[in-house]
């Protein structure tokens, strides 16, 4: 849990697959800063290059879990993502 008083939250949701999700997750946590939070970005991460996919993948799952534990809370974006449904990596992290 967070030591800090300021609240941590964890930034969820397909915004890691926009064109622009760097400068969006600026965004996002600029309005986290803005009401006395901080958000944390999936992005904040930095993946090691050349790994294969699945140590991609397996490294991202790790680091974003990690991420999520040290949060108060997760703020989620669940709007539906290529199909009906949100984001499967997004209703993980939610999980």
């Amino acid at each position: 849990m967070n030591q800090n008083t300021t609240p941590l939250i964890y930034l969820a949701g397909f915004d890691v697959f926009r064109p622009d999700a760097i400068e969006h997750g600026r965004y996002l946590k600029a309005l986290c800063a803005a009401h006395g939070m901080q958000g944390l970005y999936p992005f904040d991460n930095e993946v090691t290059p050349g790994l294969t996919p699945e140590a991609t993948a397996h490294l991202i799952c790790s680091m974003n879990i990690e991420m999520i534990q040290r949060c108060t809370a997760i703020l989620a974006n669940l709007n539906v993502f290529r199909g009906l449904e949100p984001d499967s990596g997004t209703a993980f992290e939610v999980g």
